[in-house]
């Protein structure tokens, strides 16, 4: 009689406290486990549900697969001219994809000599590295390129007879 009492005095402290139905069970005749109902536990629903909706699409998008090497990318570096001064440069660049493993790119970069366009063209090596070749229309430069990207990042090198460079760029 004295457990039927107690059992009374939770569900009208929980009704009058949640505003909800409250079922009690009895676990091992003294121990009671309560299980609300009603508002509360749709609140709580609801709540839990946005949460994993939000958690579902962040972890879908950071681990999505990056777009690797096409794309426009732009970002600053530094060329070295055999000849001259170390100059910083900045950089834009346009890349697509031309066969399976294959792709074509422009770069455009600027410095304080003036505004250089070299077409690329490079092979998928790796996951996530890039070789290939440059050309330079308006000098008659040829040379080597090395890519590497890191999700929205590149990192670029370049050599050829003429000098050097280093550019490190982000996908616009």
């Amino acid at each position: 009689m004295k457990q039927n009492d107690e059992k009374e005095k939770l569900r009208s402290q929980w009704k009058n406290e949640c505003n909800c139905v409250i079922q009690i069970r009895s676990i091992n005749h003294n121990k009671s486990q309560v299980n609300k109902c009603g508002g509360k536990r749709m609140r709580i629903i609801t709540y839990v549900s946005a949460l994993l909706f939000f958690v579902i699409v962040n972890n879908t998008t950071s681990l999505a697969k990056p777009a690797g090497l096409v794309g426009s990318w732009r970002g600053s570096g530094v060329a070295k001219p055999v000849d001259g001064a170390r100059e910083r440069t900045r950089c834009r660049a346009n890349v697509r994809k031309v066969a399976d493993n294959s792709y074509r790119a422009t770069y455009s970069c600027s410095s304080s000599v003036g505004l250089v366009h070299q077409a690329v063209q490079v092979h998928k090596v790796s996951a996530n590295t890039y070789s290939g070749s440059f050309y330079n229309p308006q000098f008659k430069v040829r040379g080597i390129i090395n890519i590497s990207v890191h999700g929205n990042s590149q990192s670029v090198s370049m050599r050829s007879a003429k000098g050097t460079g280093y550019i490190n760029m982000r996908r616009r």
